[in-house]
C-alpha cells in the first residue's frame, strides 16, 4: 500500500470514528459503536458499526469519549504501560532473524482476494430497528393537512320514481379537494368540495334532444367530515371516516333553455389508505359511498316538484389523492 493510500485510508478511519462513542478499556482496548445503554452498576452496552451489541462490566470501562466529545471518567487507573523495547544485541552477537509479528490477525498474501468489509446495517424505522439500538421515536403528524383527489363517481338507484340514476347520467370524472384539523394525531375534522362532470344517460339525451340541445351532467358536493386514522405516526395508515353533504345533480346545457336540477342532503360513508413519502407529502386511496333521496326537482321552467320519497339514489366513489402534510 503506498504511503499516499495509507494515509487517506487513515483519515477515512479517523472521520468515520468521530462519528461513534469510543469506550477505553482499562486493558489499553477501545471499542467504537453507539452506546445504547449505560448504567454505573451494571456497565456500559454499546452497538457495534456492524449491528452487534456488546455489554461491558464497569470493572473493563476506563473512560468514553461519545461522539459530540465530551469525555466521562469511569476509574482513575492510568492506561496500561506498553512494553520496554527489547535492549540491543551486543556487538559481538551474530544477527538474529526478525521477531515474527505479534499481531492475532494473519497477513494477506499478496494477490489473494479479500472479502469487502461488512456494511453498516440502513436504518430499518421505529418498528424494526436493530437488536440492542433504540429506535427512532415515529414522527407526530402535524395540526393541517390540506387533500387534491382524482375520482370516478358511479350512480346507482332512482333519480325519482320515474328514472333511473343511470338513464339521466353516466359515471362521471371528478376532482376535488379537502381540508382538515387534526384534533388528536388520530382523529381529524374537515370539509371537502367535489366536482365532477359526465354524460348525459338515455332519458336525458332524448329530453335535450327533443329541445334541440347538447347536453352534458355535472355533480357538486360541498361537505363536512370526521376521520379517525389508525397509526397516524407510521409511514403508512388505514383510516375510515363520516361526513354530511349537500349534493346538487344537474343537465349543463349549451343553450340558453334551463335544464333540470336536483339537490338534497346525503349521509357518506368513507375508508382510505394513505403513505407518507415524507413529513410533507403523501399520497393516498379511498372509497366513498353514500345513499339518500332528492326532495324535489327544478324542471328549469321555474316548476320545482316533489319527488316520491321512494325514489333512493347511491353513489360510489372510487379514488386516489395526494397529501400535504400528512
Amino acid at each position: 500500500m503506498s504511503p499516499i493510500i495509507s494515509v487517506a485510508f487513515a483519515a477515512l478511519l479517523a472521520a468515520a470514528a468521530a462519528d461513534f462513542d469510543t469506550i477505553f478499556l482499562k486493558n489499553g482496548g477501545r471499542v467504537l459503536g453507539t452506546i445504547v445503554e449505560e448504567d454505573p452498576a451494571r456497565g456500559v452496552s454499546i452497538c457495534l458499526p456492524g449491528g452487534e451489541q456488546r455489554d461491558l462490566k464497569p470493572a473493563e470501562v476506563h473512560r468514553i469519549r461519545y461522539g459530540d466529545g465530551t469525555v466521562k471518567t469511569y476509574g482513575d487507573l492510568p492506561m496500561p504501560a506498553q512494553p520496554a523495547p527489547p535492549p540491543p544485541a551486543p556487538a559481538s552477537a551474530e544477527p538474529q532473524p526478525p521477531a515474527p509479528p505479534t499481531s492475532p490477525v494473519e497477513p494477506v498474501p499478496e494477490g489473494a482476494p479479500v472479502a469487502p468489509a461488512e456494511p453498516f446495517p440502513p436504518y430499518a424505522g421505529p418498528e424494526t430497528a436493530a437488536p440492542g439500538v433504540a429506535p427512532m421515536p415515529p414522527e407526530t403528524p402535524g395540526p393541517i393537512t390540506l387533500a387534491a383527489s382524482l375520482f370516478r363517481l358511479f350512480p346507482g338507484g332512482d333519480v325519482e320514481a320515474s328514472m333511473a340514476m343511470k338513464d339521466f347520467t353516466t359515471a362521471m370524472t371528478g376532482l376535488g379537494l379537502e381540508a382538515g384539523l387534526r384534533l388528536t394525531p388520530k382523529f381529524l375534522v374537515g370539509g371537502s368540495l367535489d366536482m365532477a362532470f359526465g354524460r348525459p344517460g338515455p332519458a336525458l339525451e332524448a329530453w335535450c334532444g327533443g329541445w334541440g340541445m347538447t347536453c352534458d351532467t355535472a355533480d357538486v358536493k360541498l361537505g363536512l367530515m370526521a376521520r379517525y386514522a389508525f397509526t397516524p405516526a407510521a409511514s403508512s395508515t388505514p383510516w375510515v371516516g363520516v361526513g354530511v353533504a349537500f349534493d346538487v345533480l344537474m343537465a349543463l346545457s349549451d343553450a340558453t333553455e334551463q335544464t333540470p336540477s336536483y339537490g338534497g342532503g346525503e349521509p357518506r360513508l368513507s375508508a382510505g389508505w394513505d403513505l407518507r413519502l415524507n413529513r410533507t407529502i403523501g399520497v393516498g386511496a379511498f372509497v366513498t359511498a353514500s345513499t339518500s333521496r332528492y326532495p324535489d326537482v327544478d324542471r328549469g321552467d321555474g316548476e320545482i316538484v316533489p319527488i316520491d320519497r321512494r325514489a333512493r339514489h347511491t353513489w360510489l366513489q372510487l379514488g386516489v389523492r395526494g397529501i400535504l402534510f400528512p
